[in-house]
């Protein structure tokens, strides 16, 4: 079976990237994450604009694309975290939230964000730890506490809790194996 190339965005179509999120096709997000990466200067703001508003479903469809910028070329938001820092903690769309976990759970941040996101990561994990979001905020947690041992306690703790909570069979490992380790 012959790969089919991606028909990537132009200029022109880059320009009115809600349009592009309002129909937006299949691999859309792939193809505008690989479109937005050739200039993303121009465009990353925007996106990360409309991600923080409260336009749905753009503000989400925005996050999945930066989401798979961070799955191509994690380098390019290691510093958009420490420049979003105070607007991410003020999300409340879920979808958007799982993205941003997800995201930490990759970027490379500097030491003295971690705690600031760390504590963004463990309110997500208590609220609504028994889905995606709790699997992502533990992920992120699990490596904050490999630089800070005195956290291992308290992810234990958060990883006890969504264990009682979810049904979902890959939660419900991944928490138990973070209760069983003694790496932690």
């Amino acid at each position: 079976m012959r790969r089919e190339k991606l028909k990537l965005y132009t200029a022109v179509e880059l320009k009115n990237l809600e349009g592009i999120m309002k129909n937006p096709g299949e691999k859309m997000s792939t193809r505008l994450a690989i479109s937005v990466l050739e200039n993303i200067e121009l465009y990353l703001p925007e996106l990360s604009q409309i991600m923080f508003s409260n336009k749905r479903p753009y503000n989400w469809r925005s996050a999945w694309v930066i989401g798979m910028i961070g799955r191509l070329s994690p380098e390019n938001l290691d510093n958009w975290f420490t420049k979003n820092s105070d607007a991410i903690h003020q999300i409340r769309e879920e979808k958007v939230i799982t993205s941003i976990l997800s995201l930490l759970a990759i970027v490379k941040l500097p030491i003295d964000q971690l705690s600031g996101f760390y504590d963004f990561a463990s309110k997500q994990a208590v609220l609504f730890g028994a889905d995606n979001k709790g699997y992502y905020a533990l992920k992120f947690m699990l490596r904050v506490a490999k630089v800070y041992p005195e956290l291992r306690d308290e992810v234990k703790l958060v990883a006890a809790e969504i264990s009682e909570r979810t049904e979902k069979p890959y939660l419900l490992k991944y928490t138990n194996g973070i209760l069983k380790s003694n790496e932690i």
